[in-house]
């Protein structure tokens, strides 16, 4: 029994071995170095501890711009002489960085000096793959007044007239991260000049045009 005992002493550097390999394991687990498990779709799920939330990210894992999008909202014009209220509606198309635009607004609607504007556009998106939308656009339309002048100068409320008009406006938009929807809001400044006039169109200068809309994409 006495001449075992050595023979077990050879044991005990190897059970050394195994404690320290053992316990080198144990802080890389507590470390976080585990390998990730596996996710439903049976790819590995990497996490990053300094992801950080960002309004301008990248859009890339949200869903692709629609080609279509319909905006609506409150407007107001300003020219020279007064400011009205009113409603835009607009439809944007296209999903790159060049798109074009068909704009309907109506403002201070019932009044003598009331006014419809209908336009087109072609658009310019600076937003890249930004949450931000820097938009310019230029284009041109016709506008319908409620109200018109007679041979004599006197004002005609019973007919409107009719102008052509030119249009340059900046926008700036906002891409909401919604997954599964393409939903933004915008803010958008007009600059309207009339560039033909009916015999029977009152004198109207130049005015604009401001909006803040809200859309969706489909």
């Amino acid at each position: 029994m006495i001449s075992a005992a050595p023979d077990r002493l050879p044991c005990l550097p190897l059970l050394g071995v195994a404690l320290a390999v053992l316990a080198t394991s144990g802080e890389a687990l507590a470390d976080g170095f585990a390998t990730p498990p596996f996710d439903r779709g049976g790819g590995l799920v990497a996490t990053s501890r300094t992801e950080r939330y960002s309004p301008l990210e990248d859009l890339s894992s949200y869903s692709r711009p629609s080609l279509v999008r319909i905006l609506v909202g409150p407007a107001g014009k300003v020219d020279s002489d007064s400011a009205s209220p009113g409603l835009l509606a607009a439809i944007d198309i296209g999903r790159g960085p060049t798109g074009f635009r068909i704009t309907g607004a109506w403002l201070d609607v019932g009044a003598d000096r009331g006014l419809a504007q209908y336009t087109g556009e072609l658009t310019l998106d600076f937003g890249g793959r930004s949450r931000l939308r820097p938009v310019l656009g230029a284009g041109a339309g016709i506008a319908r007044t409620s109200s018109s002048v007679r041979a004599d100068g006197s004002l005609d409320t019973s007919a409107g007239a009719t102008l052509g008009v030119g249009l340059v406006r900046a926008g700036l938009g906002f891409r909401i991260p919604f997954e599964d929807a393409d939903a933004r809001v915008a803010l958008d400044l007009t600059g309207t000049i009339p560039a033909i006039r009916s015999d029977s169109a009152p004198d109207i200068t130049p005015w604009l045009l401001g909006a803040l809309t809200v859309g969706v994409g489909f």
